[in-house]
Formats: C-alpha cells, sequence, structure tokens
C-alpha cells in the first residue's frame, strides 16, 4: 500500500496563506456556479459541499472514499478498493459492489451541490481529482513545508504554520473505519502528527515558551509514555521553569516505564539530559535533529527562567 508521503501535484512552498478546511463561498467562473467540496481525512472522514456535511450511510462507501483520498489524483484499480473493503474474503459480486460504491458517492455529492465528475472512470479503476486547497492531508504538509522554511531565521513564522498543521486534526486519523487496508495510512499519519508537535515544541522552547508547555506535553507523556522525544521535551520544559525536582521525577518514571513494558533503559539523550539537569548545566533544547526548527537548539539553563 502506498502512503500520501507527497503534498500532491502542486507546490505549496510558496503564495497566498491557506484558509484551513473551512469552506469557503462558491465562485462564480464565467455563467457557471462552482462549488466548494472539501476533504478531511485526519479525524472521522468528512465530506463538505459549499460548508456543510454531506452524509454517507454506509461504511463501505466511507471506505472506497478514503482510499481515493489517499491516493488522490492516482488512479485506483478496483482490485485494491476490493482488498480495503472485503479483505481476502471478498464476494463475487465485489466489484460490482464496488461500482454501486462509487456511484453512491457521486450521487450523494451531486445531491449536495457537489460536481458529479469527482470521480473518473478510469481503464481498471477509478481516480478522485482534488486540489491541495482542498483535502486536509495536502494542508498539513503544506503548512509543515512552510513551518521548516521559516526556521531558524522567524520561530514565530514557524510555530504559526506548525499549529496551524495541527490544528487540521479533529481527532485520530480516519476513526470509524475498520478497513485493516487503511490501517497503515491512518497510523501513518497520526506518527506524522506527533512528529510534528516535537518539532513544534523544540521551536517553542527556544521562544521561551517552556512554562506555557508543560500542561500540554505533560498529558502527551501520559498518552505516549514510551516516547523518549516527547519525554525529552517535557523534562526541558520542567527544567527551565524552575521545576528541577519535577524533571527528575519524569525522567525516573519512564524509565520505569521502559524497562518493565520492553526491558530497555533510556536512550543515551535522554540520560544525557538527565544528568545536566542533576548537575544543574545548562542543557540543549531537547531534539535538534532533522530539518526545521530543530536548527534552533540552544543551550539554556533551568536556573535563569
Amino acid at each position: 500500500m502506498r502512503l500520501p508521503l507527497t503534498t500532491g501535484t502542486t507546490s505549496r512552498a510558496s503564495g497566498a496563506p491557506f484558509s484551513g478546511t473551512a469552506a469557503r463561498p462558491a465562485v462564480l467562473l464565467g455563467a457557471a456556479r462552482v462549488p466548494d467540496v472539501s476533504f478531511s481525512l485526519l479525524g472521522p472522514l468528512r465530506v463538505r459541499v459549499d460548508g456543510r456535511d454531506v452524509p454517507f450511510p454506509e461504511s463501505r462507501q466511507l471506505t472506497v472514499l478514503a482510499v481515493l483520498l489517499t491516493e488522490a489524483d492516482r488512479a485506483v484499480p478496483v482490485s485494491r478498493l476490493v482488498d480495503a473493503v472485503w479483505g481476502g474474503t471478498p464476494p463475487v459480486t465485489a466489484e460490482k459492489q464496488i461500482q454501486t460504491c462509487v456511484w453512491r458517492l457521486r450521487k450523494a455529492w451531486t445531491e449536495a451541490g457537489g460536481p458529479p465528475d469527482l470521480i473518473e472512470t478510469v481503464r481498471g479503476g477509478y481516480l478522485l481529482r482534488v486540489s491541495d486547497a482542498h483535502l486536509d492531508t495536502r494542508q498539513f504538509e503544506a503548512h509543515r513545508e512552510r513551518g521548516r522554511a521559516a526556521a531558524p531565521d522567524n520561530l514565530e513564522g514557524t510555530v504559526e504554520h506548525y499549529r496551524a498543521a495541527l490544528a487540521l486534526f479533529r481527532g485520530e486519523p480516519l476513526a470509524g473505519l475498520g478497513s485493516r487496508g487503511l490501517a497503515p495510512v491512518a497510523a501513518y499519519w497520526a506518527e506524522r502528527r506527533l512528529a510534528l508537535l516535537e518539532e513544534c515544541f523544540d521551536a517553542e522552547l527556544a521562544l521561551g515558551r517552556h512554562r506555557e508547555l508543560v500542561g500540554e506535553l505533560s498529558l502527551l507523556v501520559e498518552e505516549h509514555p514510551l516516547r523518549e522525544q516527547l519525554r525529552g521535551r517535557l523534562m526541558t520544559a520542567l527544567y527551565l521553569s524552575d521545576r528541577r525536582a519535577d524533571a527528575l521525577a519524569a525522567y525516573r518514571a519512564g524509565r520505569a516505564a521502559l524497562v518493565s513494558r520492553v526491558g530497555l533503559d533510556p536512550c543515551a539523550g535522554l540520560q544525557d539530559l538527565h544528568q545536566r539537569i542533576i548537575d544543574g548545566r545548562p542543557v540543549r533544547l531537547y531534539g535538534g535533529t532533522g530539518g526545521g526548527a530543530g536548527h534552533a537548539a540552544r543551550e539554556a539553563s533551568g536556573t535563569t527562567r
């Protein structure tokens, strides 16, 4: 299964800011009215036409639509759709039922005022065309690229774009769809969110917002106790907030979780951070690998904040 690793066919590295997933008023193109159709995968799958949700009564239709959206602007073989809906045990009428699902998808958003030709029938399958501005996963990637491009000279801009990207999530990606074929896609976007959160925390720590981050980081560490990157950022935020004892307690809790669940000690980076906090030495703002805000890492002391 191919995952949506690109932002689509159009570069969004420059140009006007995004308006997010909120629908814009329909525009006029000559005498023809062009409805605004948007798709959201970063939460329960949602289709909106001119700001109104389009209901789909059957999860089978949503599964077909979700696959077409993860492969937007690319032809999807009918066999791929069959596998996503039924796994390894499709009925003999599977291809016919896929045709019915596509017909019902077209009918649903046409009745809601959308165009009937969003899904094209191509040789051996179907293709869904969607612009970057109307698919939340592409908006996410474009905000991420812009945020990285702003660092390290404009960390305020970095945080603004990162937070705009993160705000596109409305819960777990593709929530409510039980297709095993879509599980890797949902996991991919969940990981994408956490990785961007970590970059965002780096930028915000570099901006001196450690006290404001403690609550959010504490909740995330509780939710992901084995994710050492998040725990390191929590320890850093606590230390820079003159809460050295709490920072050390966070390390001990993380070490206990790692040892009991997977039989491992914390990574070298977390151990080094722990020792610096014990010694009362300056710490590098946790992270600093990869692109974007990580390059803004600098040394800071918990005793001066």
